[in-house]
């Protein structure tokens, strides 16, 4: 489309008002549907391995606002090195402890001190992957019939940044 004229991209950005988009040029190149949380799932975030070597290196907290079956999206304020890096997240699903281990593959800043990251898992076999899938799926299914959400790590947040500065590293 011809470009929006600075006066009203000025005003759009200021009302925060979403631009007309065509979605043309873009594509999904997701294989799973994702779940978007209300309410972002609260995680714990540990780096595993870099380069293959295996580490133990403290863990930092983070929120998930969308999670599926190939992978997850988060924000964090932490900045964080993509691809070369094996991460594990750690979180609850329905009161089951879930531990997933991932790769950043795109990274967003969202402002100066949080950015947003896009996960894709790494499961060690099919019984993992299966394990996983089969407790999202019936969380999935129950938060789309149900007025009540099911059971998650759940965080109620007013203001993301506020959550990040308050948070004590334990």
């Amino acid at each position: 489309g011809k470009p929006v004229p600075i006066a009203e991209f000025e005003t759009v950005v200021k009302k925060n008002i979403p631009l007309p988009f065509d979605g043309k040029g873009l594509q999904d190149r997701r294989k799973h549907h994702r779940f978007t949380f209300t309410d972002p799932l609260e995680a714990k975030l540990k780096i595993s391995s870099i380069a293959k070597r295996n580490l133990d290196i403290g863990v930092s907290k983070v929120l998930v606002t969308e999670i599926g079956a190939g992978g997850l999206r988060f924000i964090s304020n932490l900045n964080l090195p993509i691809r070369t890096v094996l991460y594990q997240f750690i979180t609850e699903l329905l009161g089951e402890s879930i531990l997933l281990n991932a790769k950043i593959v795109w990274k967003e800043e969202v402002n100066e001190d949080l950015a947003e990251y896009g996960v894709k898992f790494i499961f060690e076999n099919d019984e993992e992957r299966t394990k996983f899938t089969t407790i999202l799926d019936t969380f999935v299914t129950l938060a789309k019939n149900n007025k009540k959400v099911p059971p998650y790590k759940r965080v109620i947040v007013g203001d993301i940044n506020e959550y990040f500065n308050i948070v004590v590293l334990k």
